[in-house]
């Protein structure tokens, strides 16, 4: 397909129509169940598929001209990459029953990805979806959506739209289609310091015995006199990454549990970003930029409330939305950045309704322990 580094590829002119794409392997793929990306119909060029230039650039699983690698995603197997805006896939399935359906697509790309839809009959039935930044090209997450389909054989046509900002689309492994009955009723996202891998901190950032923290561990910074005080770094050093599981459209509260060393002002404060959370429909707090939430512990300027543990989710001086969405259901980032050394966490929530106007605990002396869900 497309060149991935997003290039200029060499273009074919438009795709001959004659002919039917018949499914891969002589089945149509099952809905509900997952439709492997390289799976896509039999046919070729401008029947089953539409792809800008020739050759299959991964080299791997069919000789098509459709650019397909072996993917290091859960479970391995194969992803389509290379993609670039106008090129198609066509898909023949068998849905089950009629009805709404959860669609959620395995997606990965280095950079911010571009645009995709799906259509039926010439429908376009989940409307537009974007690619977000991932960190790598094999870093996967979902992007997700819910689609209605009638039952029976027919053809899903996967149609890659424009690219993103910095000229790439992004790679995909699969589809997958489950029950409208199957999907979580959206809870709390509680997440302990002792729930992080050793492998999502960076620099500073270390993990210490704390009696009074769930499962006895908190996050912590040595107080070497950092400050990154008027935005975060669009390239940290000093940061958290976290990873968790949200869902698409619900309105989420954010909120952290802080402590400071010493009980010191110019300890208590962070910065947190999101690899795309949302506000009235917009991108806030990207990850890569130099805009974040701060976070400060102290209710105001004397540094007098700080007091131990705390919850907070903003700063006394400044108007921020704390209240947030994402665009898909799945895997999403959030990155806590130092802003002053010396600050420790060891909870973060982010709530649908039980904490969504109010804190799960006080901001000076708290012993609260939010419960997992």
């Amino acid at each position: 397909m497309g060149r991935r580094c997003g290039r200029p590829a060499i273009r074919r002119g438009p795709p001959t129509t004659s002919g039917t794409s018949t499914p891969y392997g002589g089945t149509p793929a099952a809905i509900p169940g997952v439709v492997e990306a390289e799976r896509f119909d039999d046919g070729g060029e401008g029947v089953a598929y539409h792809d800008v230039d020739a050759g299959n650039s991964g080299g791997q699983f069919r000789a098509t001209d459709v650019d397909i690698e072996v993917t290091s995603d859960t479970n391995g197997g194969y992803d389509v990459g290379w993609i670039a805006p106008g090129e198609w896939l066509n898909y023949t399935v068998n849905v089950a029953a009629a009805g709404s359906y959860q669609l959620d697509a395995r997606v990965a790309a280095a950079g911010a990805g571009g645009t995709f839809h799906i259509e039926v009959g010439g429908v376009n039935k989940t409307g537009t979806l974007t690619i977000p930044n991932t960190g790598g090209w094999q870093v996967w997450t979902t992007v997700g959506t819910t689609v209605s389909l009638n039952a029976g054989v027919q053809t899903l046509k996967l149609v890659w739209e424009n690219s993103g900002p910095t000229g790439i689309v992004g790679n995909l492994n699969f589809l997958r289609f489950s029950t409208s009955s199957s999907v979580p009723t959206p809870g709390n996202i509680v997440i302990y310091a002792s729930d992080i891998p050793s492998g999502a901190w960076h620099g500073s950032w270390s993990s210490a015995s704390d009696a009074s923290s769930p499962n006895s561990v908190k996050m912590i910074t040595s107080d070497l006199g950092v400050s990154n005080a008027n935005a975060p770094l669009a390239a940290p050093v000093d940061y958290v990454d976290v990873v968790f599981n949200a869902s698409a459209g619900t309105p989420y509260t954010i909120w952290m549990r802080l402590r400071a060393l010493a009980d010191s002002k110019f300890n208590d404060s962070l910065w947190v970003q999101f690899s795309d959370a949302n506000v009235n429909g917009s991108p806030v707090y990207g990850m890569n930029s130099s805009s974040g939430l701060l976070v400060n512990l102290a209710t105001d300027s004397t540094g007098s409330s700080l007091n131990g543990w705390g919850w907070q989710n903003g700063a006394y001086w400044l108007s921020q939305a704390v209240t947030v969405t994402f665009p898909s259901t799945g895997s999403h980032t959030m990155r806590v950045q130092v802003r002053e050394d010396g600050v420790q966490f060891d909870q973060i929530v982010l709530s649908p309704s039980t904490y969504l106007n109010a804190a799960p605990g006080p901001p000076s002396g708290d012993s609260t322990i939010v419960p997992k869900p």
